[in-house]
């Protein structure tokens, strides 16, 4: 049987989820989010781990990473008992990852329509580099293939020479969007009864988070200036100018004239002699033209100053600087320290003597009510064990049910009522709370709602409603993934937040504002609270990402919500944390990167001041928080508790580039920026290579066998490899190549911009844009989720809706879910409530 549910223990929301994990280098760190949120995942393994990112006599500190918490056994899938292992353990798992060739479980006889007949509540979850059908499906892959072809190294690098970001982050994000869409299933699970295929192409998923790569292309106009339709690869300045990494006196800052203390960092700059030019308080008109000389000013002021002092009075000022952080000074970061970020494992330390650091980074977010459980080593069972684990087959009851009791105490405790369902909506409780199943916390009305004007009544996360507060991009990109699996997001938004670049017509806003309704409430307003209180009574879920506190400012913080409705999941997604130091720095991604370190890693050998040419940290950040709060809501659905949820980017950010912290912790190793090598594999070749038509190609040449297969497309398996492939790449245009190449069996892709993924045939092959009528566009063109869900033999329809003007689902919202009519709305909306 699995454990009981438990509520205030440090067991994770997720305690007694059953996870089998066929992922190795694709796809692991989703098995890693799942095991460090409280799941029971048990990785199946071809072979023995291995000594990854260590000398040969040490366990692999790489694994240590990613199988924390796990149980690993080593199976063999072609052995018949192996199978009939297997076949046992899926009987009684919930949730399979998933991350082997398209086809090879099929010719095994364990094909998701196989795997469905064995356990018909499966959440099967697929990650695989191009999908799981398509002309490119066959194709091999690697990191840094993944991102040529996903548009990352057409923005990241020199311009002269693409370059990876550091440490796999392509299969880092995968394993992102896999625990994520896993979650999605389980929900659905919890609400139908069935499980689901997850399709999942990592290519889509890539291009998903390629930022500007493809506003660029959409909104050539509007961005003319900035260089559209074609994104440029310009090192470590940002795409809007107003970001870069500057040489400092000793080491490098990132540096920018954006948010909130423009005008005190001009009034900085002058007392230094530097934007004389400027004027001391531009107005809007300006703000654009001021970006030139006051980066020239940020660029002199920086040569003067060192890197720490002038990253410390740049947040002094409220402006986003961050010093390029090297590993060593994350792990050693105040801020880290002081939330207890680097936990201790677990482990037997077998050998006297053996007094290394082993430390993780983590948790991956702070839960208010089921923190995450201690990390401990990974532990290897016997592949017998298999045919017992978990007893017998999953049901919903496994996990303990809702405790409607313990609802009830949290109820009292908070300081609210059991009989709030039957009481008048004017008074301002949930008069919806009676409709909501008490197995699952959802709202099976929600569920049947329109899809034009409420949830998609096909998408796995139907029936929920979330309060949408957030801005930029990691929040909004957090929402827009749960809207486009079908969840009822509103954005709440004002006038006066809403302005400029900040328009929900701005490119940036349209590009992460699909799917989602949007109505106005003017929170300086005397009523606002009142209202706000309400909207969150009919709700399941309310997130922001503004700096620490300003929720609770308007009187709507985590207690706050929780006392209005004791079953509500909220999610704070602010740059550090709600505590700390640095809780009240403002942080953008190129900050965090700098901050984190993933800035000093990515560059040519031995540069500091290169690093992501796309907001990575953002967009991971988004699917952390879509992750973590589905985590919430499980639990919330066998319990009945909702609770708070504090992310920091900064943490996440720190969570790209745990295995070199881990080293660094346990061997005083540092890592530092070495180009396009993998710093996880000694590869023969890892790099990229100018073709005959001025296309770059990424190529990735593992070992000797590698090398025999390049042999048979003309490569002198004689010659030192890179000078080898060089010489040949420059004779041949960049797709000619890459097919060669891939046709030999040998990971190669050319670097894509914009214009090339506009006729990537797997994309097309995926249909991977939807065109929408715009009321506010006329038309929007948008990229699809990067997976493809099937339940029952059938494939579920993700519904997308253009990005809605402000205040669009003003009448409609306020109607349907507060019931007031058109007189009380127009009335709100005469008073400047709804503004």
């Amino acid at each position: 049987m699995r454990h009981d549910v438990t509520d205030d223990s440090p067991a994770g929301p997720l305690q007694g989820l059953r996870v089998l994990d066929l992922t190795a280098g694709l796809g692991r760190m989703a098995g890693k989010i799942l095991a460090e949120l409280g799941a029971d995942v048990v990785r199946l393994l071809p072979g023995e781990r291995g000594p990854d990112l260590d000398g040969p006599d040490e366990p692999g500190l790489l694994d240590l990473w990613h199988d924390a918490r796990c149980r690993s056994a080593v199976l063999d899938l072609e052995d018949p008992d192996d199978a009939a292992r297997f076949r046992a353990a899926v009987a009684r798992c919930e949730v399979l990852l998933d991350a082997r060739p398209p086809g090879a479980m099929a010719r095994l006889g364990l094909g998701p329509d196989e795997l469905s007949a064995i356990n018909p509540r499966l959440v099967h979850v697929t990650l695989t580099p191009q999908g799981s059908d398509g002309p490119r499906a066959g194709w091999r892959s690697s990191d840094l293939v993944a991102q040529a072809l996903g548009g990352y190294l057409s923005v990241t690098g020199d311009p002269d020479h693409p370059i990876a970001l550091w440490g796999r982050q392509a299969a880092t994000l995968g394993g992102f969007y896999a625990a994520m869409s896993a979650l999605a299933g389980v929900h659905r699970l919890r609400v139908t009864g069935a499980g689901s295929w997850v399709d999942l192409s990592l290519h889509q998923a890539v291009v998903s988070c390629s930022e500007h790569l493809l506003m660029y292309w959409w909104f050539p106009e509007a961005l003319a200036p900035l260089g559209a339709p074609i994104a440029p690869r310009q090192r470590s300045l940002h795409w809007v100018r107003a970001f870069e990494v500057v040489p400092c006196r000793r080491g490098a800052c990132m540096v920018s004239p954006a948010a909130g203390g423009l005008l005190a960092l001009i009034a900085w700059l002058k007392a230094r002699g530097h934007a004389q030019s400027v004027p001391d308080e531009p107005d809007a008109e300006q703000l654009l033209t001021i970006i030139p000389p006051l980066m020239e000013a940020l660029h002199a002021v920086a040569l003067e100053t060192d890197a720490t002092e002038l990253f410390e009075a740049g947040q002094s000022l409220h402006v986003p600087f961050g010093e390029a952080y090297s590993i060593a000074q994350v792990a050693t970061c105040d801020q880290h320290i002081q939330r207890g970020y680097f936990r201790p494992v677990e482990i037997d330390r077998g050998e006297p003597g053996d007094d290394r650091d082993l430390r993780l980074p983590g948790p991956l977010a702070r839960f208010e009510r089921t923190p995450a459980p201690p990390p401990t080593a990974p532990r290897l069972i016997d592949r017998t064990d298999l045919t017992e684990l978990w007893s017998e087959p999953t049901t919903t009851a496994d996990r303990g049910g809702r405790d409607d009791n313990a609802a009830d105490q949290e109820t009292a405790d908070r300081g609210g009522s059991d009989d709030a369902a039957d009481r008048d909506p004017d008074t301002g409780t949930d008069d919806e709370a009676a409709d909501r199943d008490p197995d699952t916390g959802t709202d099976d009305e929600a569920a049947d709602r329109d899809p034009d004007t409420g949830t998609d009544d096909a998408g796995p996360l139907a029936g929920i409603r979330v309060l949408d507060f957030t801005h930029v991009l990691a929040g909004p990109f957090a929402t827009r993934n749960l809207a486009d699996l079908g969840a009822d997001v509103i954005r709440v938004q004002t006038d006066e937040r809403s302005a400029g670049t900040a328009a929900n017509e701005f490119p940036y806003n349209v590009m992460w504002g699909r799917s989602k309704r949007s109505i106005q409430l003017h929170m300086k307003h005397p009523e606002a609270r009142d209202v706000l209180r309400r909207l969150v009574e009919r709700a399941d879920v309310v997130i922001d990402n503004f700096s620490a506190g300003v929720m609770a400012g308007w009187g709507a913080g985590p207690e706050q919500l929780a006392e209005w409705n004791p079953s509500i999941v909220s999610v704070s997604m602010s740059g550090c944390g709600a505590d700390g130091p640095w809780q009240s720095y403002v942080t953008y991604a190129p900050t965090i990167h700098a901050l984190c370190g993933l800035t000093a890693l990515t560059g040519p050998k031995g540069e500091t001041d290169c690093g992501p040419g796309i907001a990575f940290n953002d967009h991971v950040s988004g699917l952390a928080g879509a992750a973590c709060l589905l985590a919430a809501l499980e639990h919330r659905n066998l319990t009945g508790r909702g609770q708070h949820i504090d992310l920091s980017q900064f943490e996440i950010g720190t969570y790209l580039v745990g295995p070199a912290v881990v080293d660094h912790l346990a061997t005083g190793r540092l890592a530092e920026s070495n180009g396009n090598v993998d710093p996880f594999a000694p590869h023969l070749v890892n790099d990229v290579f100018r073709c005959a038509d001025g296309d770059w190609l990424a190529v990735t040449v593992v070992d000797a066998a590698d090398r025999e297969r390049a042999a048979a497309v003309g490569l002198d398996p004689e010659g030192e490899p890179t000078a080898t492939i060089r010489r040949w790449a420059a004779d041949r245009d960049a797709v000619d190549a890459q097919d060669l190449l891939q046709g030999a069996g040998v990971a190669a892709g050319v670097v894509q911009n914009a214009q090339h993924l506009m006729s990537d045939p797997q994309l097309a092959h995926r249909d991977w844009l939807v065109t929408m009528d715009s009321p506010m566009l006329g038309s929007q063109t948008t990229e699809r989720h990067p997976a493809r869900w099937y339940s029952g033999g059938r494939e579920l329809t993700l519904a997308y809706r253009p990005t809605a003007y402000l205040g669009e689902h003003n009448f409609e919202v306020y109607e349907q879910v507060l019931d007031w009519d058109a007189e009380r709305i127009a009335t709100a909306i005469g008073d400047e409530l709804i503004l």
